[in-house]
Protein backbone atom coordinates (compact mmCIF):
# COMPACT_ATOMS: atom_id res chain seq x y z
CA UNK A 1 0.00 0.00 0.00
CA UNK A 2 1.73 3.36 -1.18
CA UNK A 3 1.48 6.74 0.54
CA UNK A 4 -2.33 6.95 -0.82
CA UNK A 5 -3.27 4.48 0.34
CA UNK A 6 -2.52 4.19 4.42
CA UNK A 7 -5.43 4.58 5.89
CA UNK A 8 -3.84 4.95 9.84
CA UNK A 9 -1.13 7.74 8.36
CA UNK A 10 -4.00 9.90 6.05
CA UNK A 11 -7.24 8.87 6.47
CA UNK A 12 -7.39 9.47 9.96
CA UNK A 13 -8.23 12.89 8.98
CA UNK A 14 -11.19 11.32 8.69
CA UNK A 15 -12.01 10.14 11.67
CA UNK A 16 -14.42 13.05 12.62
CA UNK A 17 -16.73 12.02 9.33
CA UNK A 18 -18.34 8.57 10.85
CA UNK A 19 -21.19 10.82 12.18
CA UNK A 20 -21.17 13.62 10.36
CA UNK A 21 -24.45 12.44 7.90
CA UNK A 22 -26.48 12.13 11.15
CA UNK A 23 -27.92 14.88 13.66
CA UNK A 24 -27.90 18.38 14.00
CA UNK A 25 -26.21 21.28 15.13
CA UNK A 26 -28.36 22.60 17.54
CA UNK A 27 -31.42 25.30 16.49
CA UNK A 28 -32.68 27.16 13.79
CA UNK A 29 -31.55 26.30 10.53
CA UNK A 30 -29.88 23.46 11.76
CA UNK A 31 -32.21 21.82 13.78
CA UNK A 32 -34.64 21.54 10.85
CA UNK A 33 -34.63 18.14 9.48
CA UNK A 34 -33.88 16.73 6.33
CA UNK A 35 -34.86 13.61 5.70
CA UNK A 36 -32.70 11.00 7.67
CA UNK A 37 -30.68 10.22 4.48
CA UNK A 38 -30.58 10.90 0.65
CA UNK A 39 -33.18 8.83 -1.14
CA UNK A 40 -32.75 5.57 -3.02
CA UNK A 41 -31.53 5.47 -6.23
CA UNK A 42 -34.32 6.68 -8.08
CA UNK A 43 -35.57 4.45 -10.81
CA UNK A 44 -38.43 6.60 -12.57
CA UNK A 45 -39.05 10.13 -14.12
CA UNK A 46 -42.09 11.94 -14.54
CA UNK A 47 -43.38 11.23 -17.50
CA UNK A 48 -42.76 14.11 -20.31
CA UNK A 49 -38.80 13.34 -19.45
CA UNK A 50 -37.59 12.15 -22.48
CA UNK A 51 -34.21 10.80 -23.47
CA UNK A 52 -31.89 13.69 -24.37
CA UNK A 53 -28.38 13.94 -25.30
CA UNK A 54 -25.98 16.53 -24.26
CA UNK A 55 -22.42 16.98 -25.99
CA UNK A 56 -19.87 19.46 -24.53
CA UNK A 57 -17.28 21.43 -25.97
CA UNK A 58 -17.08 19.85 -29.56
CA UNK A 59 -18.12 16.13 -28.29
CA UNK A 60 -15.24 16.11 -25.83
CA UNK A 61 -17.67 14.99 -23.24
CA UNK A 62 -20.83 13.69 -24.03
CA UNK A 63 -23.59 11.53 -21.84
CA UNK A 64 -27.58 10.79 -21.61
CA UNK A 65 -29.98 12.70 -19.75
CA UNK A 66 -33.91 12.56 -19.08
CA UNK A 67 -35.16 15.62 -18.89
CA UNK A 68 -38.21 17.80 -20.88
CA UNK A 69 -35.76 19.74 -23.49
CA UNK A 70 -33.13 19.63 -24.36
CA UNK A 71 -29.48 20.15 -22.60
CA UNK A 72 -28.24 24.15 -23.34
CA UNK A 73 -24.61 24.39 -23.54
CA UNK A 74 -22.62 27.01 -22.95
CA UNK A 75 -18.95 26.54 -23.23
CA UNK A 76 -17.91 24.62 -20.45
CA UNK A 77 -21.13 24.62 -18.85
CA UNK A 78 -24.85 23.24 -20.02
CA UNK A 79 -28.19 23.48 -17.75
CA UNK A 80 -30.74 20.69 -17.58
CA UNK A 81 -34.26 21.50 -17.00
CA UNK A 82 -36.09 19.72 -14.12
CA UNK A 83 -39.60 21.00 -15.32
CA UNK A 84 -41.35 24.24 -13.52
CA UNK A 85 -38.31 26.99 -12.97
CA UNK A 86 -36.30 24.43 -11.75
CA UNK A 87 -32.73 23.45 -13.62
CA UNK A 88 -29.56 21.70 -12.68
CA UNK A 89 -26.41 23.40 -14.09
CA UNK A 90 -23.45 21.55 -14.68
CA UNK A 91 -19.77 22.63 -15.29
CA UNK A 92 -17.08 20.65 -16.97
CA UNK A 93 -13.58 20.44 -15.51
CA UNK A 94 -10.51 18.80 -17.55
CA UNK A 95 -9.34 17.90 -13.94
CA UNK A 96 -10.02 14.60 -12.77
CA UNK A 97 -7.74 14.87 -9.62
CA UNK A 98 -10.28 17.30 -7.05
CA UNK A 99 -13.57 15.98 -7.62
CA UNK A 100 -14.32 16.22 -3.68
CA UNK A 101 -12.52 19.88 -3.87
CA UNK A 102 -14.63 20.98 -6.69
CA UNK A 103 -17.83 20.00 -5.16
CA UNK A 104 -16.81 21.81 -1.79
CA UNK A 105 -16.21 24.89 -3.62
CA UNK A 106 -20.00 24.84 -5.00
CA UNK A 107 -21.16 24.78 -1.87
CA UNK A 108 -18.76 27.29 -0.52
CA UNK A 109 -19.86 29.52 -3.43
CA UNK A 110 -23.46 28.65 -1.65
CA UNK A 111 -22.68 29.66 1.39
CA UNK A 112 -21.02 33.39 0.74
CA UNK A 113 -24.32 34.27 -0.39
CA UNK A 114 -26.38 32.38 1.80
CA UNK A 115 -26.70 31.04 5.46
CA UNK A 116 -25.99 27.32 5.06
CA UNK A 117 -26.96 24.37 7.76
CA UNK A 118 -27.69 21.14 7.87
CA UNK A 119 -26.29 18.87 5.09
CA UNK A 120 -26.46 15.50 3.81
CA UNK A 121 -23.37 13.92 1.53
CA UNK A 122 -23.09 10.42 0.15
CA UNK A 123 -21.11 8.43 -2.36
CA UNK A 124 -23.77 6.65 -4.75
CA UNK A 125 -23.16 3.85 -7.66
CA UNK A 126 -24.89 3.75 -10.56
CA UNK A 127 -25.80 -0.22 -11.63
CA UNK A 128 -22.83 -0.50 -13.58
CA UNK A 129 -20.79 0.29 -10.12
CA UNK A 130 -20.03 4.05 -11.66
CA UNK A 131 -19.30 6.41 -8.77
CA UNK A 132 -20.88 10.09 -8.32
CA UNK A 133 -21.08 12.34 -5.19
CA UNK A 134 -23.90 14.21 -3.54
CA UNK A 135 -25.04 16.72 -1.27
CA UNK A 136 -27.56 18.12 -0.02
CA UNK A 137 -27.68 21.42 2.08
CA UNK A 138 -30.25 23.48 3.97
CA UNK A 139 -29.95 27.33 3.27
CA UNK A 140 -32.41 30.22 4.50
CA UNK A 141 -32.13 32.55 7.56
CA UNK A 142 -31.23 31.82 10.83
CA UNK A 143 -34.86 30.81 12.38
CA UNK A 144 -36.24 30.23 9.30
CA UNK A 145 -35.57 27.48 5.91
CA UNK A 146 -35.29 29.48 2.43
CA UNK A 147 -34.56 26.26 0.36
CA UNK A 148 -32.68 23.17 0.08
CA UNK A 149 -30.09 23.08 -2.76
CA UNK A 150 -29.00 20.13 -3.99
CA UNK A 151 -25.60 19.03 -5.72
CA UNK A 152 -23.68 15.87 -7.68
CA UNK A 153 -20.51 15.14 -8.84
CA UNK A 154 -19.05 12.61 -10.72
CA UNK A 155 -16.20 11.77 -13.12
CA UNK A 156 -13.48 9.53 -14.65
CA UNK A 157 -9.70 9.52 -15.61
CA UNK A 158 -10.66 12.28 -18.34
CA UNK A 159 -12.42 14.53 -16.32
CA UNK A 160 -15.01 15.65 -13.67
CA UNK A 161 -18.68 17.11 -13.78
CA UNK A 162 -20.10 19.12 -10.77
CA UNK A 163 -23.89 19.78 -10.55
CA UNK A 164 -26.00 21.91 -8.45
CA UNK A 165 -29.89 22.95 -7.88
CA UNK A 166 -31.62 25.44 -5.76
CA UNK A 167 -35.01 25.52 -4.79
CA UNK A 168 -37.89 25.69 -1.78
CA UNK A 169 -37.85 21.35 -1.92
CA UNK A 170 -35.95 18.74 -3.18
CA UNK A 171 -36.54 17.52 -6.67
CA UNK A 172 -35.62 14.08 -6.93
CA UNK A 173 -35.05 14.47 -10.16
CA UNK A 174 -32.18 16.08 -9.97
CA UNK A 175 -30.88 12.79 -8.36
CA UNK A 176 -31.77 10.75 -11.04
CA UNK A 177 -30.46 13.22 -13.95
CA UNK A 178 -26.34 13.23 -11.90
CA UNK A 179 -26.63 8.75 -12.09
CA UNK A 180 -28.04 9.09 -15.36
CA UNK A 181 -24.90 11.16 -16.40
CA UNK A 182 -22.47 9.44 -14.33
CA UNK A 183 -23.70 6.01 -16.04
CA UNK A 184 -23.69 7.06 -19.51
CA UNK A 185 -20.45 9.60 -19.69
CA UNK A 186 -18.54 9.30 -22.23
CA UNK A 187 -14.66 11.43 -22.66
CA UNK A 188 -12.93 11.97 -25.44
CA UNK A 189 -9.34 11.61 -25.65
CA UNK A 190 -7.54 14.91 -24.79
CA UNK A 191 -4.07 16.70 -24.68
CA UNK A 192 -2.42 12.70 -26.34
CA UNK A 193 -3.59 11.08 -23.00
CA UNK A 194 -3.83 7.30 -23.94
CA UNK A 195 -7.14 5.91 -22.31
CA UNK A 196 -6.60 3.34 -19.01
CA UNK A 197 -5.93 -0.34 -20.29
CA UNK A 198 -6.78 -0.90 -16.74
CA UNK A 199 -9.62 0.33 -14.47
CA UNK A 200 -11.06 -0.46 -11.32
CA UNK A 201 -13.30 1.86 -8.33
CA UNK A 202 -14.15 1.42 -5.21
CA UNK A 203 -16.80 3.42 -2.66
CA UNK A 204 -14.97 4.42 0.27
CA UNK A 205 -17.18 4.37 3.88
CA UNK A 206 -16.42 5.68 7.49
CA UNK A 207 -18.41 3.68 9.70
CA UNK A 208 -21.65 2.66 7.38
CA UNK A 209 -21.50 6.14 5.60
CA UNK A 210 -20.21 5.96 2.00
CA UNK A 211 -18.05 8.89 1.69
CA UNK A 212 -16.69 8.70 -1.27
CA UNK A 213 -14.73 6.70 -3.86
CA UNK A 214 -11.18 5.69 -5.67
CA UNK A 215 -9.69 5.29 -9.02
CA UNK A 216 -6.84 3.24 -9.68
CA UNK A 217 -6.31 2.61 -13.39
CA UNK A 218 -3.03 2.02 -15.67
CA UNK A 219 -2.19 3.80 -18.81
CA UNK A 220 0.63 2.74 -21.37
CA UNK A 221 2.36 5.27 -23.64
CA UNK A 222 4.97 4.43 -25.98
CA UNK A 223 7.70 7.32 -24.54
CA UNK A 224 6.40 7.12 -20.55
CA UNK A 225 6.06 3.30 -20.27
CA UNK A 226 3.76 2.05 -17.70
CA UNK A 227 2.04 5.30 -15.30
CA UNK A 228 -0.34 4.24 -12.42
CA UNK A 229 -2.76 6.30 -11.06
CA UNK A 230 -4.69 6.42 -7.42
CA UNK A 231 -6.93 9.31 -7.24
CA UNK A 232 -9.68 9.46 -3.89
CA UNK A 233 -12.35 11.93 -3.05
CA UNK A 234 -13.53 12.33 0.09
CA UNK A 235 -16.53 14.22 1.66
CA UNK A 236 -18.01 15.11 4.68
CA UNK A 237 -20.49 17.70 6.54
CA UNK A 238 -20.88 21.24 6.10
CA UNK A 239 -20.62 23.75 8.66
CA UNK A 240 -20.92 27.58 8.01
CA UNK A 241 -20.81 27.59 4.69
CA UNK A 242 -17.91 24.90 3.97
CA UNK A 243 -17.43 20.88 3.19
CA UNK A 244 -15.38 18.85 4.35
CA UNK A 245 -13.46 17.49 1.29
CA UNK A 246 -10.23 15.50 0.79
CA UNK A 247 -8.40 14.63 -2.56
CA UNK A 248 -5.49 12.46 -2.28
CA UNK A 249 -3.17 11.59 -5.77
CA UNK A 250 -0.49 9.35 -6.29
CA UNK A 251 1.11 9.28 -10.20
CA UNK A 252 3.84 6.55 -10.27
CA UNK A 253 6.11 5.77 -13.71
CA UNK A 254 7.24 2.52 -13.44
CA UNK A 255 10.41 1.12 -14.55
CA UNK A 256 10.74 -2.51 -16.38
CA UNK A 257 10.74 -4.28 -13.49
CA UNK A 258 7.67 -2.23 -12.28
CA UNK A 259 8.83 -0.09 -9.34
CA UNK A 260 8.45 3.44 -9.15
CA UNK A 261 10.65 5.43 -11.23
CA UNK A 262 9.21 8.68 -10.57
CA UNK A 263 6.33 9.57 -8.58
CA UNK A 264 3.99 12.74 -7.42
CA UNK A 265 2.10 12.96 -4.66
CA UNK A 266 -0.90 15.73 -3.73
CA UNK A 267 -2.91 15.71 -0.77
CA UNK A 268 -5.91 18.54 -0.40
CA UNK A 269 -8.05 18.57 2.72
CA UNK A 270 -10.56 21.65 2.86
CA UNK A 271 -9.44 23.40 0.25
CA UNK A 272 -5.69 23.33 0.99
CA UNK A 273 -2.48 21.66 -0.38
CA UNK A 274 -1.41 19.65 2.92
CA UNK A 275 1.43 18.57 -0.26
CA UNK A 276 2.74 17.96 -3.40
CA UNK A 277 5.56 16.42 -3.96
CA UNK A 278 7.70 14.09 -6.64
CA UNK A 279 10.17 11.78 -5.65
CA UNK A 280 12.32 10.27 -9.22
CA UNK A 281 15.47 8.66 -9.41
CA UNK A 282 18.17 10.43 -11.17
CA UNK A 283 20.26 9.32 -13.56
CA UNK A 284 23.05 8.72 -11.18
CA UNK A 285 21.09 6.75 -9.15
CA UNK A 286 20.17 8.99 -6.52
CA UNK A 287 16.38 9.61 -5.25
CA UNK A 288 15.71 13.25 -4.62
CA UNK A 289 12.64 14.61 -3.50
CA UNK A 290 11.27 17.82 -4.14
CA UNK A 291 8.21 19.92 -3.74
CA UNK A 292 5.82 21.53 -0.94
CA UNK A 293 5.09 20.03 2.50
CA UNK A 294 3.09 21.59 4.79
CA UNK A 295 3.41 24.75 3.18
CA UNK A 296 7.31 24.46 2.95
CA UNK A 297 9.33 24.15 0.11
CA UNK A 298 11.37 20.56 0.49
CA UNK A 299 14.43 19.07 -1.72
CA UNK A 300 16.17 15.80 -0.08
CA UNK A 301 17.71 12.95 -0.67
CA UNK A 302 16.21 9.57 0.24
CA UNK A 303 17.72 6.30 0.38
CA UNK A 304 18.67 4.67 -2.83
CA UNK A 305 19.93 1.62 -2.29
CA UNK A 306 16.54 -0.33 -2.83
CA UNK A 307 13.69 -0.01 -5.17
CA UNK A 308 10.37 1.98 -4.54
CA UNK A 309 7.85 -0.85 -5.05
CA UNK A 310 4.64 0.00 -6.56
CA UNK A 311 1.10 -2.12 -6.42
CA UNK A 312 1.84 -3.79 -9.58
CA UNK A 313 5.12 -5.01 -8.34
CA UNK A 314 3.50 -5.29 -5.08
CA UNK A 315 0.99 -7.67 -6.33
CA UNK A 316 2.54 -11.41 -7.20
CA UNK A 317 4.25 -11.31 -3.75
CA UNK A 318 1.29 -11.07 -2.35
CA UNK A 319 -0.27 -13.59 -4.24
CA UNK A 320 2.78 -16.23 -3.23
CA UNK A 321 1.70 -14.83 0.16
CA UNK A 322 -1.60 -15.90 0.30
CA UNK A 323 -0.73 -19.37 -1.34
CA UNK A 324 1.69 -19.60 1.06
CA UNK A 325 4.79 -19.42 -0.73
CA UNK A 326 6.20 -17.14 1.37
CA UNK A 327 5.43 -16.42 4.92
CA UNK A 328 6.25 -12.32 4.97
CA UNK A 329 6.47 -9.67 2.45
CA UNK A 330 8.49 -6.41 3.09
CA UNK A 331 8.62 -3.55 0.13
CA UNK A 332 9.93 0.11 0.46
CA UNK A 333 7.23 2.41 0.30
CA UNK A 334 7.12 6.86 0.16
CA UNK A 335 5.50 7.35 3.47
CA UNK A 336 4.10 11.29 4.45
CA UNK A 337 2.93 11.73 7.76
CA UNK A 338 2.49 15.44 8.89
CA UNK A 339 6.11 17.38 8.16
CA UNK A 340 8.04 13.88 8.30
CA UNK A 341 8.39 12.66 4.59
CA UNK A 342 11.15 9.07 4.37
CA UNK A 343 11.11 6.15 2.38
CA UNK A 344 9.86 3.20 5.04
CA UNK A 345 9.29 -0.65 5.30
CA UNK A 346 5.74 -1.86 4.39
CA UNK A 347 5.07 -5.35 5.57
CA UNK A 348 2.61 -7.85 4.61
CA UNK A 349 1.73 -11.19 6.99
CA UNK A 350 -0.26 -13.87 5.75
CA UNK A 351 -4.23 -13.45 7.17
CA UNK A 352 -7.09 -15.84 6.53
CA UNK A 353 -8.49 -16.90 3.19
CA UNK A 354 -7.48 -14.10 0.66
CA UNK A 355 -6.52 -11.85 3.21
CA UNK A 356 -3.39 -10.19 4.84
CA UNK A 357 -2.02 -8.14 7.47
CA UNK A 358 -0.53 -5.02 6.02
CA UNK A 359 1.09 -1.79 7.23
CA UNK A 360 -0.74 -0.50 11.16
CA UNK A 361 -2.49 -4.30 11.34
CA UNK A 362 -4.50 -2.95 8.90
CA UNK A 363 -6.10 -6.45 7.00
CA UNK A 364 -6.59 -6.15 3.37
CA UNK A 365 -8.14 -8.39 0.87
CA UNK A 366 -6.24 -9.63 -2.43
CA UNK A 367 -7.54 -10.80 -5.87
CA UNK A 368 -6.46 -14.21 -8.07
CA UNK A 369 -3.83 -11.62 -9.32
CA UNK A 370 -2.49 -10.51 -5.72
CA UNK A 371 -4.16 -6.82 -6.29
CA UNK A 372 -5.52 -5.22 -3.35
CA UNK A 373 -9.30 -4.99 -3.73
CA UNK A 374 -10.48 -4.18 -0.28
CA UNK A 375 -9.64 -3.11 3.07
CA UNK A 376 -11.48 -4.14 6.27
CA UNK A 377 -13.05 -2.02 8.66
CA UNK A 378 -10.10 -0.80 10.61
CA UNK A 379 -9.75 2.01 13.49
CA UNK A 380 -8.58 5.37 12.15
CA UNK A 381 -9.36 6.97 15.72
CA UNK A 382 -12.03 8.64 17.41
CA UNK A 383 -13.73 5.30 16.90
CA UNK A 384 -14.09 5.29 13.41
CA UNK A 385 -13.58 2.92 11.30
CA UNK A 386 -12.48 3.10 7.77
CA UNK A 387 -13.80 0.20 4.77
CA UNK A 388 -12.80 0.08 1.21
CA UNK A 389 -14.80 -2.07 -1.31
CA UNK A 390 -14.27 -2.25 -5.10
CA UNK A 391 -17.35 -2.06 -7.26
CA UNK A 392 -16.19 -1.79 -10.79
CA UNK A 393 -12.95 -3.08 -12.86
CA UNK A 394 -12.35 -2.55 -16.27
CA UNK A 395 -9.49 -4.32 -18.44
CA UNK A 396 -6.70 -6.49 -17.54
CA UNK A 397 -2.94 -5.54 -16.22
CA UNK A 398 -0.63 -6.75 -18.70
CA UNK A 399 1.51 -9.61 -18.11
CA UNK A 400 5.73 -8.66 -17.61
CA UNK A 401 7.51 -9.55 -21.04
Amino acid sequence: MSVASRPASILARLAGLAGLALGSLGCGLDSLALDPAIPANPTLLPKGFAVQTVSVQAGRFEAFVRAPAPPTVSGAGYTVLLGGDRALRCELSGDPWSLASQLRAKIQALGARERVGLVRTSARLGDSGRPYLLAEVLYGPKEAVKGIAQFGAFGSPEGTVVCATEGQTRVVEAQALVENMAESQRWSEENGREKPIYAETSRIFVGDAPMGFEYRYLRRSATRGLSWFKVRGLTGRVNEGTLTAIDDVTIERLDEDRNVREARVLLTSDGQKTYDVTVEREPDGAVMAKGTLSGRAIRRALPSEKPIASDLSLAPQLRDLVAGKVQRVAVRRLVIEGTDLRLGEDEYKPGRGNKVVGPGGVTVAVDETGFVHGVEESDVGDGATLRIERTRLHGAIPPKK
